[in-house]
């Protein structure tokens, strides 16, 4: 990891695993403000697939964490992500799709979350 930046598909084949190793480097170094953790996800229209265990969202287990993509019309995640009680997210340049009725995209839940989301868009 250069950079405070987790590559996908190239250095973790998934967003899940990218979020785990996430996890492990929060736990050793402190990230802040203008020195987030970064997941950057590669273009793809439909290879950012999550496989989240509730309505196919991922569980967002850090603060001061950004996933970015490269394009709202290049980077598209099928399905969502869920922020409890976390400070600091950001999503920024990515389409979230629902791939199935009855799923959700992004969650956002307890009164010490604080997300931005920055030039998303949000389909089906």
């Amino acid at each position: 990891m250069t950079q405070n930046v987790i590559r996908v598909p190239q250095e973790c084949h998934t967003v899940e695993k990218a979020m785990a190793l996430a996890k492990i480097f929060s736990e050793r170094k402190e990230f802040r403000g203008k020195d987030p953790l970064k997941i950057r996800l590669d273009e793809g229209r439909n290879s950012h697939a999550i496989v989240g265990v509730h309505k196919r969202r991922l569980t967002v287990t850090c603060s001061h964490i950004t996933f970015v993509g490269k394009g709202k019309a290049q980077t598209t995640t099928r399905g969502g992500f869920s922020v409890t009680n976390q400070q600091h997210g950001t999503f920024e340049e990515l389409a979230v799709m629902n791939p199935r009725a009855g799923e959700f995209g992004h969650g956002f839940y307890g009164g010490e979350t604080n997300v931005d989301v920055l030039k998303c868009a949000v389909n089906e």
